[in-house]
């Protein structure tokens, strides 16, 4: 074949192979660029002329030299959408690529010559379509696809192209709805027990009968919508993950996914640099905030001197001294100039700040019975530095949380406790949400190191409000370059769009109301009573002046 056939494939020249490819160009969302593969007889320069709205460019094939083909391939991924394969035997081409490239399950469609294409095994991600020419004027697709490393084998025809009625699909374009069925291929799924996200119930035999929770009821909404059956085990080791001491080796669920000793995590692994390297994760399903989680406490003290801690003694003494003035100046008024004016104004100033002075204290006292309970005094790490051994912090063994502290950066305080005072020690760690919450409400001045969503619905915990705290998502986790990731993310796309997965979020986890513009009740304090004073003195003032004035005049009279 030589350049000027395969140009005039791609361009808008008229012929039945170009308009088949349009055809499937459209009916498939393919689009521009294109790069061509082809065993065209000249060489081609390695960019299309400006004149070509197809055509990106064309990568020379001969045979011997298939990896050569591969690695420019590889080399410009992302500079092309579409690859087309023409003339070329892409069976050889297949041995020298690499089953984890972009080539073959990216957002990458390629096309080949299903003639062109025989005895080939593709995973279930791949995103190629095989094209062929049924007699002189008919073509057809279709696709060819294994599930789970060839457990299940398909092919299924998509369509037929003839001049006279173009295209006609016989199932969806869009690869992941028409793959939709699994076939009730068996995944080995690995899980661990969680308040919100997997509950396990076991039988007399201690085998798992039954799991519920948030990402267990996504997953059966997943099992029903893909049918797809699954293995559920607990990891050897009991442990989510966590990564060794020689800074490769990864234990519990992480280390089976790294592996490939299972085809998914369903039980809502928090979703971390670290792992995202050795795993893949899928769009989060909660997310939720590492912090310390606190009891709330039931103790009530009685405060008899309450309606006094409303002033300071300074202030209390202010007022006391104040009222004996008053008092004094109103006893010698009243003696000798019981009906002036100096008198008149004393009684009105005096009215008047007593009310102020009554106001604040009422207004006071109401702002600080209906202030709710003070904030915490732990505000990050640093603090609990400060303490010291008297505050001690629990967490899950091998987990996100005992990573975050153990990885913290140096110098944060984070690593400084770790180091301090949990590395090493296996009294600072508990395997079960429930064991840690016992020990953190019988065990005063312990805290514990995990999801915010501990606390939620728990009346008898609280989430602390961190500077250093850590947000994460969670969701299901897959081995790195597992092929149905891409699959499961486009299902549980759906199913948030549609509502289910809030319902379920609703069910397990419901968030504190959200508030506007409502703030905590502050107490008006000494400041704010200031013009009372001012007031006060300023009518004392007045009124001496106006008794010395009567006084003179009394006795010039």
């Amino acid at each position: 074949m030589s350049v000027a056939t395969v140009l005039n494939v791609v361009s808008s020249g008229h012929n039945e192979l170009s308009d088949f490819f349009g055809a499937a160009m459209s009916a498939f969302s393919l689009r521009r660029p294109i790069h061509i593969v082809t065993d065209a007889d000249e060489c081609w320069p390695p960019h299309a002329p400006n004149n070509s709205d197809y055509l990106q460019c064309i990568v020379y094939y001969k045979r011997g030299v298939e990896q050569e083909v591969v690695n420019q391939l590889e080399a410009s991924t992302g500079l092309y959408d579409t690859l087309l394969f023409i003339g070329v035997k892409f069976d050889q081409l297949l041995e020298h690529i690499d089953k984890a490239t972009d080539i073959l399950h990216s957002g990458v469609v390629t096309l080949v010559d299903k003639n062109q294409a025989v005895n080939i095994s593709l995973r279930l991600d791949t995103n190629i379509l095989q094209y062929q020419r049924i007699s002189n004027s008919e073509y057809s697709i279709s696709e060819e696809y294994a599930i789970k490393h060839g457990v299940v084998n398909l092919t299924q025809t998509l369509g037929k192209w003839t001049p006279q009625n173009g295209l006609r699909l016989f199932l969806s374009p869009v690869r992941w709805v028409r793959r939709a069925d699994l076939r009730g291929v068996r995944l080995q799924d690995t899980i661990m027990a969680d308040k919100i996200t997997c509950e396990i119930k076991y039988d007399e035999d201690g085998n798992i009968v039954r799991t519920g929770g948030l990402t267990q009821d996504v997953f059966n909404a997943l099992q029903a919508r893909l049918n797809f059956t699954a293995e559920q085990s607990i990891p050897p080791d009991f442990t989510w993950g966590s990564l060794g001491a020689d800074g490769v080796t990864w234990n519990g669920q992480i280390g089976l996914l790294a592996k490939r000793g299972a085809d998914i995590a369903s039980s809502g692994l928090s979703q971390t640099f670290e792992r995202g390297i050795v795993t893949g994760f899928s769009i989060p399903l909660l997310d939720f905030k590492i912090t310390l989680i606190a009891p709330v406490s039931k103790e009530t003290a009685i405060n008899f001197w309450v309606y006094l801690d409303i002033f300071t003694i300074g202030s209390w003494a202010c007022i006391l001294a104040v009222l004996l003035a008053t008092i004094v100046a109103f006893w010698i008024m009243l003696q000798r100039y019981s009906n002036t004016i100096s008198l008149r104004i004393l009684f009105l100033t005096s009215s008047i700040a007593t009310y102020l002075l009554f106001s604040h204290y009422a207004t006071d006292l109401t702002a600080r019975m209906t202030s709710g309970p003070p904030r915490s005094s732990i505000k990050s790490f640093d603090d609990l530095m400060r303490g010291g051994p008297f505050l001690q912090v629990i967490t899950f063994p091998n987990s996100a949380e005992s990573s975050l502290l153990e990885f913290a950066r140096d110098g944060a305080s984070m690593k400084a406790y770790w180091n301090a005072y949990m590395a090493g020690k296996k009294n600072a760690f508990l395997a079960t949400t429930e064991a840690a919450v016992e020990h953190i409400l019988n065990n005063p001045g312990t805290l514990f190191f995990g999801p915010h969503t501990i606390a939620a619905g728990d009346p008898r915990l609280v989430a602390l409000d961190l500077s250093d705290s850590v947000r994460v998502g969670a969701g299901f986790t897959y081995p790195p370059d597992s092929e149905f990731r891409a699959m499961f993310d486009f299902h549980l796309l759906k199913l948030i769009q549609s509502g289910v997965v809030h319902n379920m979020q609703v069910k397990y986890f419901t968030p504190p109301p959200l508030t506007i513009g409502v703030q905590e009740a502050e107490s008006v304090g000494y400041d704010n009573m200031l013009f009372i004073f001012i007031l006060l003195a300023f009518g004392i003032g007045v009124s001496f002046v106006m008794l010395s004035y009567e006084h003179c005049g009394n006795r010039s009279g």
